[in-house]
């Protein structure tokens, strides 16, 4: 039983931070609590490093207390250096990252992994072909109005110049109203992570495992619970690997508590490009070590690879020569990927409504459900339970 554990959380591709997570995180656990019948004292947030927030939770149930110390690795500061703010800015990062996917056959291999994320990932840029072609469309057609009616050349130019500007301007928030600019984004970012352009992020990373090594290094927690959703469950797994690295240099006992958790992950985006070696290496590291690392994603989440082992993709050819090895990599009795099965946590028509939101499926994992079920994601944070005896 877990009486104590040390929960280290990477979030997504959010520029929001620790404030916002916090607000919402209290404002769904104090749901789970009602559903659950389980008491969760949740603390007030505090920073304890210039990157890290904390809060603590004291969780019960049928008479036995968890103590659980609750840390945000927070890396919405390079989230804001790598945010595209102009629609210029993002269409760039976003051809980019068309370019490397198609030119390097990435695409092709995650089309034979996840087919309908790779169409939901192609979607937006549909959208935004289609949102150019309207705005040259309503150019024309008032360049054309206003030349029939035999204005003057200046007022036919400035006229057609404030109808392309109206029409661009009314495009951009329209876009901005649905997921495209989200998933241009998060590719963008994976394209980014492969080439291992933000430095900021690298030491970020390094920092993140020195602290987590610090956690296994002290004897309080029976648990260390390394925890990462959406594009941060790649970092967790470069952490993950550097954590193991500090072990095997130093008390390679310490590392038998760490657990991995990835949530909603998009690992093999950034995996599938020839540029990403250290990505790969780090996935290999992780599988090579008898880690426990459970994985759940859904097949109707549409911004994530349900149900895909990185440590064991290859599809198509050519692969980068690397992928050889994670392909080769032995099974482990500690890994699994599953599915969180949404369908059984919510109501039947509940559960229509959201998956025509795919921005909404993919918050599912961090929020209070309907009903109880196999997944459980604040039992896994909060209960007394580790994550090994839960799914193994």
């Amino acid at each position: 039983m877990v009486t104590t554990r040390h929960v280290f959380f990477i979030d997504g591709f959010d520029p929001k931070g620790a404030s916002s997570f916090y607000q919402k995180h209290s404002q769904e656990l104090a749901q789970y609590s009602q559903l659950s019948g389980t008491t969760h004292t949740l603390g007030p947030r505090s920073r304890h490093s210039p990157t890290t927030s904390r809060w603590h939770c004291t969780t019960t149930l049928h008479g036995q207390t968890t103590n659980t110390t609750f840390d945000y690795l927070g890396w919405d500061d390079c989230v804001r250096s790598l945010w595209a703010r102009t629609p210029l800015q993002l269409a760039r990062q976003a051809l980019r990252s068309l370019w490397d996917f198609f030119t390097t056959g990435a695409a092709r291999r995650l089309h034979g992994l996840a087919p309908a994320t790779v169409r939901a990932a192609l979607f937006p840029y549909g959208l935004v072909l289609a949102a150019v072609l309207a705005a040259m469309v309503t150019t024309l057609v008032v360049y054309a109005g206003l030349s029939y009616a035999a204005m003057s050349a200046t007022a036919v130019m400035v006229g057609s110049a404030m109808a392309a500007a109206v029409s661009a301007y009314a495009a951009w928030h329209v876009l901005l109203r649905t997921p495209t600019t989200w998933f241009l984004r998060v590719v963008a970012f994976a394209n980014c992570l492969a080439h291992r352009e933000s430095a900021a992020l690298e030491e970020r990373v390094r920092t993140w495992s020195q602290q987590i090594s610090a956690a296994l290094s002290a004897p309080q927690a029976d648990e260390v619970l390394l925890v990462g959703y959406s594009a941060g469950s790649s970092l967790a797994v470069q952490v993950a690997a550097q954590v193991l690295q500090l072990a095997r240099a130093g008390n390679a006992a310490d590392a038998q508590r760490l657990a991995l958790l990835t949530l909603g992950n998009c690992i093999p985006v950034a995996a599938a490009l020839p540029a990403a070696a250290q990505v790969r290496a780090d996935i290999a590291a992780v599988a090579s070590h008898r880690l426990v690392w459970v994985d759940y994603t859904a097949p109707i989440d549409w911004g994530s690879f349900p149900l895909v082992d990185p440590v064991t993709m290859r599809k198509a050819d050519p692969a980068p020569a690397d992928a050889v090895a994670l392909a080769t990599a032995p099974p482990t009795a500690n890994r699994k990927f599953l599915s969180p099965q949404f369908h059984l946590l919510s109501l039947p028509g509940t559960y229509r409504a959201i998956k025509k939101d795919k921005y909404q499926v993919h918050q599912l994992y961090l929020k209070c459900p309907e009903l109880l079920g196999r997944y459980d994601y604040f039992s896994m944070l909060y209960g007394n339970q580790s994550l090994q005896q839960r799914v193994f």
